[in-house]
């Protein structure tokens, strides 16, 4: 076994215990101890994988070349596990009351072994099960509360376009194996840079699947339809793996086909990148404004950041390859926290619209500030994280010579202050209907994680050196 694959067999053999585990345990211990036992074996996890960042990855091809480690994978890796650990933390408390803990953190554990899978694949069918991997994992995570209407309508839905996204990704795969007689990533791209089956009409078609397939994934314009509800009914720890985990999972996938596999292609799909990438900001800003239930914000929210990510697609330069990688580094650090504040805030006080964040500060001042500082940098304020990466994706579109694109990120951050600072205000300045409101204990869970994104998203802003040199060592293998 190569070691850097050590991480991903850690997780999995937490993941076959957990609920071996869960059964053999007591009714009232059995949430802290699988609780803790995930803890323990994504820290571990993650430990490893940082060890391996520091220590410098060799690229190598395993297993009859269907796996590749490099330094893209390991980046992703890193991405993946600490989601996947915030939302374990959050969850010891917010999943306290629930009946099937033994369940939700096994499936956690094989989501986030879909995720990992997904970056690690060299081969399209290996993608594709990873993929599957993972959204059979989360499907089940979303319907865990079976007596709420929401949570099973939300599972419902998030079945049925995902279901949808593997069929067109697999379809283009049997089509792009016809024109090039492989799956294999890299064979792919040695093939159509020889010229072999670039200009075939089924290979055109392979793309428009693709996009289809991957923009589900991603949920980008037109294929978000499915993100408010399920992102609402889930509950509201899962939708934050969902947003910055296994979404992010559909950035590394979309990468490792465009970037590599079709990059010969490129003239065929950055245009179409370009147009959803302006469709998909606009949208999300314009429709999160008019929201009154947070959830339902943060879930158009995640649809226009997006959008930005997809400006780095659309670019086809090293500049915008940087800041694709950059921004889903800030952008799966800030959701999660976001998403976590939300939970907070409707498990402890039972807040979910804006008028119910009215003081909201005086009752969780901890948590309103993380949430404060997240909002700000979802913005692009600076000096927090959110900034750096919009620049860098704004600044690629003006070198490729997609001003309006630009231009229309500019305008739709400046946009999204909007509804960003309605919230802040409710939290800060409002005072809440019912006087007399007392202050609610802050779980040390909760307030861990609430520390650790914000400490990231202040240092990645303030200092970010320390993540461009990780991104540059990360797209060192990707040939533009």
């Amino acid at each position: 076994m190569d070691f850097a694959f050590l991480p991903i067999v850690i997780i999995i053999v937490f993941a076959l215990v957990t609920p071996i585990l869960s059964y053999l345990t007591q009714r009232r211990f059995k949430g802290k101890i699988v609780a803790c036992w995930s803890i323990i074996g994504l820290t571990s996890s993650l430990i490893i994988t940082l060890w391996e960042a520091w220590a410098g990855v060799e690229t190598r091809f395993l297993y009859g070349n269907i796996i590749v480690v490099d330094s893209f994978s390991i980046f992703f890796s890193i991405i993946f596990i600490t989601v996947a650990t915030l939302v374990a933390i959050a969850s010891y408390e917010y999943m306290s009351r629930d009946s099937n803990q033994g369940e939700y953190y096994t499936l956690l554990l094989l989501a986030t072994t879909g995720m990992m899978f997904a970056a690690f694949a060299s081969d399209l069918l290996v993608l594709y099960l990873a993929l599957q991997l993972m959204s059979f994992s989360t499907y089940i995570m979303v319907s865990l509360r079976k007596k709420d209407p929401r949570s099973n309508e939300a599972a419902v839905k998030y079945f049925i376009v995902s279901a949808l996204a593997s069929a067109l990704i697999l379809y283009a795969i049997s089509l792009i194996f016809g024109a090039v007689g492989s799956i294999n990533i890299y064979t792919i791209a040695t093939a159509l840079s020889s010229g072999k089956s670039s200009s075939q009409p089924i290979t055109f078609l392979a793309v428009v699947l693709f996009i289809a397939g991957i923009g589900l994934e991603m949920a980008v314009v037109p294929f978000h339809m499915w993100i408010p509800d399920t992102y609402e009914g889930a509950p509201t720890t899962v939708t934050a793996l969902l947003a910055g985990g296994s979404k992010m999972a559909g950035f590394a996938a979309g990468l490792r086909i465009f970037f590599v596999a079709l990059i010969m292609l490129k003239s065929s799909w950055s245009i179409i990148f370009a147009l959803l990438a302006l469709f998909t900001m606009t949208l999300g800003n314009v429709a999160a404004l008019a929201q009154t239930r947070i959830a339902r914000m943060l879930a158009y929210s995640s649809i226009a950041q997006a959008g930005y990510i997809l400006i780095g697609l659309a670019t086809v330069n090293s500049t915008g390859l940087t800041g694709y990688l950059m921004q889903i580094l800030n952008y799966s650090i800030m959701t999660s926290a976001a998403f976590l504040a939300a939970a907070l805030a409707a498990h402890s006080v039972s807040a979910y619209t804006l008028d119910d964040y009215s003081g909201l500060s005086k009752r969780l001042p901890i948590t309103s500030f993380a949430f404060t500082m997240t909002l700000f940098s979802l913005a692009g304020i600076p000096p927090l994280c959110g900034f750096i990466g919009k620049l860098i994706l704004f600044t690629s579109a003006l070198q490729t010579n997609l001003w309006w694109l630009a231009l229309a990120g500019v305008l739709n951050s400046a946009f999204s202050l909007g509804y960003y600072i309605r919230v802040i205000k409710r939290m800060y300045i409002d005072s809440p209907k019912v006087a007399g409101l007392r202050k609610v204990s802050e779980p040390i869970q909760f307030k861990i994680v609430f520390i650790v994104t914000t400490f990231l998203i202040l240092l990645l802003g303030i200092y970010p050196t320390i993540a461009l040199n990780f991104v540059n060592v990360a797209i060192s293998n990707i040939k533009l």
